[in-house]
């Protein structure tokens, strides 16, 4: 029973995603300055200051190497930045 119970949590905890499945259509660029995000799978635009640095996925997320623990669900992307301190987490 035990052994079960040691499989189906390791298959719950593998399925969950802090990304929603959407982040995978984000396309990142720049426009005259500013880096513009589009995902056309949910009608979303979204400009910011050029200094900002983006995660789509969980990999990418990592790649940042943050300080503290960050925690947060099914969101479409994350940006932070290190010029003006701040982060930012679309939903």
């Amino acid at each position: 029973m035990k052994g079960i119970s040691v499989i189906i949590l390791l298959a719950l905890s593998c399925s969950c995603t802090s990304f929603s499945t959407y982040s995978k259509f984000n396309s990142i660029q720049s426009c005259d300055g500013y880096i513009c995000i589009n995902n056309d799978s949910l009608n979303i635009k979204f400009t910011s200051f050029g200094a900002f640095k983006i995660a789509n996925s969980k990999r990418e997320f990592r790649n940042l190497k943050l300080k503290g623990n960050l925690e947060f669900k099914n969101i479409i992307f994350f940006g932070t930045s290190s010029t003006i301190e701040t982060i930012t987490i679309f939903f």
